[in-house]
């Protein structure tokens, strides 16, 4: 029985791999999502989780319905549509983004970024927020201001067109849009809105629009004000491993801004309804909402509603819904965020508190750690939740951190993040050798030993052919006198495991950190190493079942499989033992065959990862041969100076009692707890003898 365990070492050996490839494949395969519902009409629900249409009532906790008097709202617009930019997109200029604002609606229509290029190649900025204009005409903005309601009478205004001008800004630029609300003709209220970007250099890392919105009081009577505005749109998904969206909010509670993230797919489930996101009555007593946010793998539209008389949040933000802009699960560019503000007094014209303000701050720009750990106003509202909620929970945050560190810091120093994973591969393989080192020469020490004594093992299984407790128990004597400790095999495939989570880091460094996004390897290809290679790119893409939709031929996987095959061949491999059955030398067979049946699998696994971890694994392999080849050779000339079986530096002499280490004691002390676990099962097993 424990020869024949023994015996399986390659057999253990193909299992780990293949628990390995298990749980790689659950990380890094496409995730398809469940096929959406089939479409349907927009609909009015309790929470208006429709944009749609000038009619979307307010969530089910707004006032009563109006009276016939106090529904006759209407507004003043001005006579046509303008749009105008603040900010400027090109490279070296003042301002982080171009945003284009629009009067309809007092929105913005288009957010690009001075700092990043929309694809690899070319000069194209990247586009965080865009318009959603449908083939009917309908169109969604972004950072709108829906509607308003007074004293129980609604209002949208979405759709409106606002008078608009522009304000001097001495460190960057501002305009105004302001728009009358009447009621039955007579003047009752004033929008104002102000957005301002200031002027921000690239090295700081802020990336702000200042949104600023108040009601004005233009009656000399109080009004009950509530008003609702959206966050951003047309944010996009990126990359191709599943949907990277969704929705982040950072609630205030007991002094402590804490995150907390809902996936882009749980409104889907509903996307007529919306999805609620914040509630105070669901957070908890004196919560208070400090941002809400919509993101995709690299990129945030984050909006902090700010409080009032230097509170850092707004007790005024009653409920943050996301919601899908037409109610359709087929169409998910129009998705945004909804923010409700509770119903307050607004006091009559010329009294204190006769204008209501609802300031807010967006961050518009990468989920950049560097700036969410260093600018103060980022680290006291915990954006760095962001990016830390993107390292799963499948290897260890700490490790995540340190890759991303280590490898721009090995960026810095050779200038390409390519050259870096590799360097960050001779790193790992440098600091696992010795274990590698010591569990492949412990591997084919004990497989050789244990072929010195199959012999007895199967004169102690014929000896003992229905007693399998005193069987154990006799050949785990026999391998105690021989010196082979099995607990010491599973140690053996010890530097595997410690490269599953570096793989895991790593994998997740690709996603999360911003700074490799475009980066090519040697300035050449692959052109971004946190998407796949491309090296050909196909017309039309085409499905394969476990790889999903291909649109490209992928080089590097295959190079991937074709390393880890020549890796395995290198192993050291252990002789051929000389008593072996016919059933053990079938199973030894059947594990060859499985070695590169298992190198296929990884261009499976990996054919859709990032083309910077197809590059780490490939230069580990490559490594690792490398390594294999040097472990051979010392096994072969400590074979040739007859010093492979006895402990190194030790003269032959007479065997004698031998100091044991605290690993040694550590593996004795287990071997022993399995031999009593052996004797207590049998003693319970024995029949007891009648009277």
């Amino acid at each position: 029985m424990a020869g024949k365990g023994f015996k399986g070492q390659d057999a253990l050996q193909a299992l780990l791999w293949a628990g390995a490839a298990f749980l790689l494949m659950y990380w890094f395969m496409p995730r398809f999502s469940p096929q959406p519902p089939p479409p349907t009409a927009p609909q009015d629900s309790g929470n208006g989780a429709s944009l749609a249409g000038g009619s979307t009532p307010m969530p089910a906790a707004t006032p009563a319905a109006p009276t016939a008097a106090q529904a006759q709202l209407s507004a003043v617009e001005a006579e046509a549509e303008t749009s105008l930019t603040l900010g400027d997109a090109s490279d070296g200029g003042d301002y982080p983004m171009a945003v284009t604002l629009s009067n309809v609606g007092g929105s913005v229509t288009r957010v690009e970024l001075t700092d990043h290029k929309e694809h690899a190649t070319g000069d194209a900025k990247y586009r965080l927020l865009a318009q959603d204009v449908r083939p009917d005409g309908t169109t969604f903005r972004a950072l709108a201001v829906e509607r308003i309601n007074i004293d129980g009478a609604d209002l949208v205004l979405l759709n409106r067109k606002w008078m608009t001008r522009t304000l001097d800004e001495p460190d960057g630029q501002a305009v105004e849009m302001s728009i009358d609300v009447a009621r039955d003709g007579a003047p009752l209220a004033r929008v104002v809105r102000i957005f301002r970007l200031p002027k921000q250099d690239s090295k700081s890392g802020r990336h702000d629009l200042l949104t600023d919105l108040r009601v004005e009081n233009l009656t000399a009577e109080p009004h009950g004000v509530i008003v609702t505005y959206t966050g951003g749109m047309g944010v996009r998904q990126t990359g191709g491993r599943g949907e990277a969206r969704g929705f982040n909010v950072g609630v205030l509670a007991e002094g402590e801004i804490k995150g907390t993230r809902k996936a882009f797919g749980e409104l889907h489930k509903n996307p007529a309804q919306g999805l609620k996101i914040f509630d105070p009555a669901d957070a908890g007593a004196g919560s208070q909402l400090a941002w809400a946010a919509q993101d995709n793998q690299y990129f945030t539209c984050t909006l902090a509603p700010l409080g009032r008389g230097g509170v850092p949040a707004a007790s005024y933000i009653r409920q943050v819904w996301a919601i899908d802009a037409d109610g359709d699960a087929l169409t998910s560019e129009d998705v945004t965020l909804r923010f409700i503000t509770a119903q307050e007094t607004l006091a009559a014209a010329g009294q204190p508190g006769s204008t209501l303000e609802y300031p807010a701050e967006a961050y518009l720009g990468p989920k950049a750690a560097k700036a969410f750990k260093t600018v103060p106003k980022y680290v006291q509202r915990n954006y760095y939740f962001q990016v830390a909620v993107g390292f799963g929970w499948c290897t260890f945050t700490w490790l995540v951190e340190f890759m991303i560190w280590l490898l721009n810091v090995l960026h810095w120093v050779l200038r390409d993040y390519g050259l870096a994973l590799i360097g960050l591969v001779f790193i790992v393989r440098t600091l696992l050798h010795p274990l590698t080192k010591w569990g492949q020469v412990n591997m084919v020490r004990m497989q050789k030993q244990m072929g010195g004594i199959q012999g007895k093992m199967e004169e102690i299984k014929k000896k003992f052919p229905n007693d399998r407790v005193k069987q154990g128990q006799e050949q785990a004597a026999l391998l105690r006198e021989a010196g082979v400790n099995p607990a010491g095999q599973f140690l053996t495939c010890l530097p595997m495991f410690c490269q599953v989570p570096i793989w895991g880091a790593l994998y997740l460094s690709l996603s999360t950190n911003i700074l490799m996004r475009h980066e090519p390897f040697l300035w050449t290809w692959p052109t971004d190493l946190t998407a796949q290679d491309g090296l050909v790119t196909f017309a039309s893409p085409f499905h394969i079942p476990l790889l999903g939709n291909i649109s490209a031929l992928n080089l590097l996987p295959f190079l991937l499989g074709i390393s880890m095959f020549i890796q395995q061949k290198l192993m050291p491999k252990p002789p051929t033992p000389p008593n072996q059955t016919p059933e053990q030398k079938a199973q030894a067979e059947a594990m060859q065959r499985m070695m590169p049946i298992m190198s296929v699998m990884m261009v499976f696994i990996f054919y859709s990862a990032p083309s910077g971890l197809n590059l780490y694994i490939m230069a580990s392999s490559v490594f690792g041969a490398i390594e294999q080849q040097r472990i051979r050779k010392h096994i072969k000339e400590q074979e040739a100076a007859g010093t492979f079986d006895r402990p190194k530096g030790k003269a032959m002499t007479a065997p004698g009692p031998r100091r044991k280490g605290w690993f040694g004691a550590w593996l004795e002390r287990v071997q022993k707890m399995a031999e009593e676990a052996q004797r207590q099962q049998g003693a319970s097993r024995k029949p007891t003898r009648g009277k």
